[in-house]
Parts: C-alpha cells; sequence; structure tokens
C-alpha cells in the first residue's frame, strides 16, 4: 500500500476434519513498514478459550484472531 503496509493471504483447501469442517486452511494478515504484524486471523492451531466455570467441557477453538501480541477465538 502506498503508506508502506502491506497484507499477506495464504489458502489452502485440505481434507475436513473436526478442527476445520470447512476444508479450507487460511491465514490473513496485516503488517507495518517494519514488518510486525498488526492483525491477522487464521486457523493453523487450536487455542483453548477462557475458563468460565470450574467443570466445564474443554473445545479447541482453531479460527482466531490476532491482535498484535493478543489471541481472540471468532
Amino acid at each position: 500500500m502506498d503508506n508502506g503496509f502491506w497484507v499477506k493471504f495464504k489458502v489452502y483447501i485440505t481434507a475436513q476434519n473436526i478442527h476445520i469442517p470447512h476444508g479450507i486452511k487460511y491465514s490473513l494478515t496485516l503488517h507495518d513498514q517494519s514488518n510486525r504484524r498488526i492483525i491477522g486471523y487464521d486457523n493453523a492451531h487450536g487455542i483453548m478459550p477462557p475458563k468460565k466455570k470450574k467443570f466445564s467441557g474443554i473445545r479447541q477453538i482453531w479460527d482466531h484472531k490476532y491482535q498484535e501480541t493478543k489471541v481472540f477465538p471468532f
């Protein structure tokens, strides 16, 4: 982009499974002029959601968003 920011898109067709039910593995990121990732969306690995109850079931979420150094499921 004119301001030095740039975007990166990676999309692969993969076998459908419990973690990637849509069969698409992806990574979409926005980087600044210093190549630092500002925001990104991907499903490359699982993340654990924050615990809300002591004995709740654990569901690993693969679709997630990076905002600088923080990770959020979506």
